[in-house]
């Protein structure tokens, strides 16, 4: 019964709305169908490497192991503006450059610009830590115009992200005492972990400044509740094109 009359109520509705030019269910709208969007963007990270299995084994780097990186991301998506106020939406975001270096210690806790005994003594090393990360987004989304150019959009969501962990120790220097030979600098793998996370919750706020001629520009904050590097957050700029 509920049901029959909220169709009920929906139809009478729709009548007038759909007459008057621009109305909620206006076919002729530019805002009714599918837009693609695409942007720039600057994924941010704060996590710790010891809780992703990536700390060195049996050495000391400075300080603590907090990871954090602001890295530039690429950032799509496609969606269907279902009526004005509402629409679905599919997206992929990729961060580059997700990395971070650290010096390791000695006994008194400062850096030390040599390691090992012997022949084994290396010079300028680090340890280096990676977390290459994107993901593909699945979200309703909820706008809210203030005028016909611009409008306050909303996203509620799922996110399923790929985090692919790596720890090596990087080698920029030469060998003490010398070795024949030209020294060259190696990367040497120790720790490496492989996350996927499932599917975690996301969330977007944003504001898009619409042209009559089917384009938009969109600026949107996105949070992600991916667990294994502790909820990161991207701020895009984007373009879209309203077919």
């Amino acid at each position: 019964m509920k049901k029959a009359a909220l169709f009920a109520l929906l139809a009478i509705m729709s009548g007038p709305l759909a007459a008057a030019d621009g109305g909620l269910f206006a076919k002729d709208a530019w805002y009714d169908g599918i837009y693609f969007g695409a942007g720039s963007a600057f994924l941010r990270i704060d996590t710790d490497i010891s809780g992703n299995g990536l700390a060195p084994q049996n050495e000391t780097i400075a300080g603590n192991d907090d990871f954090k990186k602001t890295s530039i991301a690429s950032n799509f998506f496609l969606g269907y503006r279902i009526i004005r106020y509402a629409g679905i939406e599919l997206g992929y975001f990729k961060a580059y450059d997700v990395e971070r270096s650290y010096c390791f210690t000695d006994t008194s806790g400062d850096c030390t610009t040599t390691r090992g005994g012997g022949t084994s003594v290396v010079s300028s090393s680090a340890w280096t830590v990676e977390l290459p990360t994107s993901g593909w987004t699945a979200a309703l989304t909820g706008f809210f115009p203030i005028n016909d150019t611009f409008e306050i959009m909303a996203k509620i969501g799922g996110v399923a992200a790929d985090v692919d962990g790596n720890g090596f120790e990087k080698v920029v220097g030469g060998f003490i005492p010398p070795k024949g030979g030209t020294v060259v600098a190696i990367n040497t793998p120790i720790a490496t972990s492989v996350k996927g996370s499932g599917w975690d919750a996301m969330g977007a706020l944003g504001v898009n400044f619409n042209a009559e001629n089917g384009f938009s520009v969109r600026a949107q904050l996105d949070y992600f509740n991916i667990k294994e590097i502790d909820e990161p957050w991207m701020l895009s700029l984007n373009a879209i094109y309203n077919f």
